[in-house]
This record gives C-alpha cells, structure tokens and sequence, in this order.
C-alpha cells in the first residue's frame, strides 16, 4: 500500500496539478485563484511537503454554504482552499489506483471507464433474462450521513502509513464553517472533496460485496440501489431485507418517496427507459417535455447603468462564483451582478439565502410579480439609501398644499396631454377619434381649474374612461380583444392584462431610475403617500403611460403579434393574465419601445433616457428649484 513518499512523488503532484488547471478559475478561501496556483506550488511546495512528511500538514477551514438545485432541493456545497484541492487530488490519485480495483463489477459510480451507460446496459442484461421487476433502494442525504468512525476504519485496512491515514483522517475530520460558525465535521462526508467520491464507494463496498455473495441481479450507482428479480413477492423479500440491513449495519436513511418496487416499463432509471419492441428488450433516454419558457434576456442596456434582467419561466437563483445563476432543469444562465441593477421575477422562483447578501453588496434590487403582472413585493437592498436633504425638500412639497397642487396639475396636463397624442396619431390615419380628442381638451382644462388633489384626481379617472373608451377604435373594432371598461384586481379581460401588466412593468422601471437618485419614491405628488409603499414612481408612470406601455399593446394586437386565445389564461372566477409565453411577447417589444430613439430639441434619445431626464429634472426642481416641465409628447 503506498506510504508518504509515493503521495509526494513528482508524477502524482504533476498529475494533480494538472487535473486542478483544467477547471474553472476560482478563488479558495485562501485567496488564491487556480490560475496563480502553479506559480504559488513551485515557490511553497517544499514547505507543504515537509508539514505532510512530518504529520503535521492541518488542513485549511471548508467554506461551505446552502444553494437549492434546480429541482428545487436544498443542498450544502463545501469548498476548499486551492491548496487542499491539490493535496486531496494526490491522495485520490493513489485511492483509486489502490482501492478502486476490490470493487464489484456492478458498481458503476466515480469510476473511470464506468458510469451511467455502462450501468444501464448491465440493467438491461438483467431485464432480458426475464427480471422485470425492480428494487429501487435510494439513500437520503447520502454524503452527509456517511460514519466516519466506520469509514476510516476501512480505510486503515487498506492503508498502513500511518502518516497518510492521518492526512486523510483530518480531511474527513475537518473544520467546517457554516453561516460565520466553525465546527469540526463528525459525520459525513465534504462534497467537493476529490477523495469523497471514492471514500462513498467503500464505505458500501461491503454491502456490494454481499448483495453479489447473495447471488442477486443488482448494480448500484453512487446512493441508487437496483435489484432486478422475476416476480413480486421475491422482490417485496429483497426490499425489506435490504431496508434492515442498511439502517441497522450502515447507519443510513432509505428515502421513501423514492424508493420502492416497480415494474420495470414503467419507471426510469437514471434517466433512462425501457421499453418491449417485438420480443426485444429496448433502452431509450428518457425525453423530458420542453418547458414553455421566456428564453431570451431582455437586457436594457442604454447607458452604463439602468440595467435589468427579466425572468418569466420557473426555477432557482443561487450564487455561482462571482455571478448569479438562473436555472430550472432544462437552461441555465448566468446574470454578471457588476452590471446589474434589477432582477425582474415573473415566475415561480425560488432565490437561495446567499443569493440576498451578494444581491445587498451589489446594490441589485429583486421585483416579484404575481401571475397578473401585479407588483407583489421588493427586495430593496439597504445602500439603496434615501438622503435626508431630499427627503425633507420631498416633504416640504408635499406637506405644502398650493406647491403639491401646482406640481401636481402639471403631472396630471403632461398625462392627459400624452392620451391626447396618442388619439391625434390615430386620428390621423382615420380612426374618427375627433370627439374624445376635444373631450380630453375639456378635461385638461377642468385639471387646471381644480382646487385640490382629490378633485384633480376624479378629473383623471374621467378623462382615462374616455381616453380608454377610444381603444377599440383603435384596435379596429377586433373582435378578439374588445374592451369594455377598465378593471384592475382582477383583469377581467385580455386589454385588461395587458394594461395592468405594462402599467407594472413602468411603475418598475421607475422605481429603479429613482432609486439611482437622491430622491425617496415613498413621497408622491399626484399620489398621496400613505400605505402604499411606493407613491413618486407611479406619478412618473402616468405620464408615460400613454406613449410607452399603450402604444406596446396597440401594436402587438394590430400586428396580431399577439393572440387571445394562444398567450393568455381565464380563470374560473373570469380573472385574465398573460401566459409566460404572451408576457415573454410583451416584454421584448416593452423593451424594444424604450430602445426606440426620437429627437428632442436637436437631440437623439431613447424613450428609456427620457424616462431618467424626467426624474432628474424633477430631482433638479426639488433640490435646486430648477424650472421643471413633465414631459409632452408631440
């Protein structure tokens, strides 16, 4: 069995460092990268190879933290310093070469040359001698519920250099930090750790040795046991033998939910399938359906700031190294945090517990949407600061009745203003929109006039209804989407949705150009600041509503780029939302509308920039009592 001087022998450690360049560039806890590590061995190797020679090598503290795979199961990943990568790469080396070759041939797991291929093909042999029926044993939590005291006993029976059997005894042995607490690891095995994987298939190298001994139809690969026999009631014999002895001898846990006794057509096996073709026994890879799923990131990328990430379809956000990672079980993404300023979730996503802390570093807000498009909640995180300066200045404007008026009259003109341009487009090409033009006229006028906000605001609501009621003109009188009146919580129509979800989607995109700002979105002018958490952004919104979100749902719908009966859901209580295919629909041409550029005053902008000159003029008038004018669309 090999000692210290064959761990330590030139051709291992090339070997290992070898295998440790060809991964992905990191940083281990010890702050070295894997790219710097060559350099690093050559200067300190001598000094490590004294520690290991002399017994007292101690290896560094495993970080290891919480992520939820994309199946949505919790799980803890370890990760060790550079240094113990290399180290543990040398040992593993040698394990395999010494230990691997006592396994059993149906054994298929983290061995070279094997695997899951080579593992079905076996099932299959099984499968055409008439064994039909299978049992399916799966371990819970394997790796963590491994005894150390019992493996490392085998272990000794392989290994006799004392000094190598404690190197490996502090790596099993070793100190683990989880959540800033240090404690030293007393059961299980650390994943991510090369000698893992081989130490696993020891410690049931024994429980193979005896299902073989007992004559059984069986392969194993990593924590999945499958025993292949004729009928039921051998089958039911095997599984409740087997259950026994493995909680009793090893110490582990069966996991029920996936463990049982199956015919054999019926189930998959490691991702494959069998199936009867003419007397022949065929395997084929299990296909998995498509899911419907928004994938194409709709980036806003109009400055070096500003940008945000939408994410319609199901699945996890977990941190992957320097970025954030975006998967479900059929794609991934990875979203870079240092150009990220938002994270827009449309779906049902689960956002693992380190994902906050990198996202509160960052300076990276996270928005949740309900299946209607409704802002359900924000994580803002804390360096989103509001300044006490603006906020008193926001407060004093607000807290002043005439100032708050006034402000307030201009917001709700450059609204109504922008419906009107909207009819006037369309008036135009011959739509016959001339009355609710001169109406909205009417109602500007009336804003004008009025003496308070709640006046002023039931002036809006009229001059909305009439300005909606234009809509199906408009639309050409389609009969696919016929808008009746406007209702909000729920939608009760396809117009409906589609307005709610772009009128969301603004009062968004607002909120995170204000919170680039100095002001506070708590404190409204149009939009009294109470319960509601937000009240500046939706004043901004209304006054480009017309122009951006209105506009997106007139062309989708006169383009028949969208479909009623294809890109939206009715419930039973006669709510309507988009799918996320109609939402994916939606968001690349929201987004494409606010790439558009027009010419303002000799100046080229897109209507995303006008949206941020908007909130710094306002910003302008709050803190320096500079003119502002809302925007007017012409």
């Amino acid at each position: 069995m090999f000692d210290v001087e064959e761990l330590l022998s030139k051709r291992n450690q090339r070997n290992a460092l070898e295998h440790l360049l060809s991964k992905k560039d990191g940083c281990g806890i010890d702050g070295i990268r894997i790219s710097e590590f060559k350099e690093y061995w050559e200067v300190n190797h001598l000094n490590i190879e004294k520690e290991i020679w002399e017994g007292t090598y101690t290896p560094g503290v495993v970080k290891t933290y919480e992520i939820v795979n994309n199946r949505g199961k919790q799980r803890i990943v370890s990760s060790l310093n550079v240094t113990d990568r290399m180290i543990s790469r040398m040992l593993a080396q040698k394990l395999k070469r010494y230990i691997e070759p006592d396994f059993m041939p149906e054994s298929f797991a983290y061995q070279d040359n094997k695997g899951i291929l080579a593992a079905v093909i076996k099932a299959k042999e099984y499968v055409e001698k008439g064994n039909e029926i299978v049992v399916e044993i799966d371990f819970k939590n394997y790796f963590d519920c491994i005894q150390l005291d019992k493996l490392y006993s085998l272990v000794t029976n392989y290994i006799k250099d004392c000094k190598v059997c404690s190197l490996i005894k502090s790596y099993l042995y070793c100190k683990i930090e989880f959540e800033g607490r240090i404690k030293n690891k007393e059961v299980g095995l650390v994943q991510g750790n090369s000698i893992s994987p081989i130490l696993s298939n020891l410690y049931l190298h024994s429980l193979d040795k005896y299902m073989s001994d007992t004559k059984w139809n069986w392969i194993r690969f990593a924590d999945n046991i499958y025993l292949f026999t004729s009928t039921n009631d051998n089958a039911i014999e095997i599984y409740n033998h087997l259950c026994e002895k493995i909680k009793n001898e090893y110490q582990l846990d069966i996991n029920m939910k996936k463990s049982g006794i199956y015919n054999v057509f019926n189930i998959s096996m490691l991702g494959y399938e069998f199936y009867k073709s003419k007397n022949r026994i065929e395997v084929k890879k299990k296909q998995y359906e498509k899911r419907t799923m928004y994938q194409k990131w709709n980036q806003s990328v109009i400055s070096k700031v500003n940008r945000e990430f939408h994410i319609v379809q199901d699945g996890i956000l977990n941190k992957k190294d320097y970025a954030l990672l975006f998967e479900n079980e059929e794609e991934k993404h990875h979203i870079p945090v240092e150009i990220t300023n938002s994270i827009n979730m449309y779906g049902n996503i689960t956002v693992a517990s380190n994902v906050l802390d990198t996202l509160r570093k960052k300076g990276i807000a996270i928005n949740f949407f309900d299946k209607y498009g409704n802002i359900m909640g924000y994580f803002v995180p804390e360096n989103y600061g509001y300044y006490s300066a603006a906020l008193l200045k926001q407060c004093e404007v607000y807290i002043n009745s005439d100032i708050r008026l006034n402000m307030a009259k201009k917001m709700e003109i450059a609204g109504i203003h922008n419906m009107k341009a909207n009819l006037k487009y369309y008036n135009k090409k011959g739509y016959g929109l001339k009355k609710q033009i001169e109406e909205l006229s009417l109602e500007n006028i009336a804003i004008n006039e009025s003496k308070s906000i709640d006046e002023m605001m039931l002036i809006e609501a009229r001059a909305r209804q009439i300005y909606y009621m234009a809509f199906n003109e408009i639309l050409k009188n389609n009969m696919e989407f016929r808008f009746i009146k406007r209702t909000k919580r729920p939608p009760l129509d396809e117009i409906n949705a589609m307005i709610s979800f772009g009128n969301t989607l603004l009062y968004n995109q607002f909120l995170q150009i204000i919170a680039k700002t100095s002001l506070d979105p708590r404190i409204g002018v149009v939009h009294a600041t109470n319960r509601r958490n937000y009240s500046l952004n939706l004043d901004f919104a209304d006054i480009f509503k017309p122009i951006i979100s209105d506009r997106v749902i007139f062309s989708l719908i006169n383009y028949k780029q969208i479909k009623a009966d294809k890109h939206f859901h009715k419930n039973e209580d006669g709510s309507v939302f988009m799918n996320k295919q109609g939402k994916r629909i939606f968001l690349e041409k929201f987004e494409e509308k606010l790439n558009t550029k027009l010419v303002l005053k000799g100046k080229s902008y897109t209507y995303k920039q006008l949206m941020v000159e908007e909130v710094r003029n306002f910003q302008k008038y709050i803190l320096n009592q500079e003119k502002y004018s809302p925007y007017k669309y012409y």
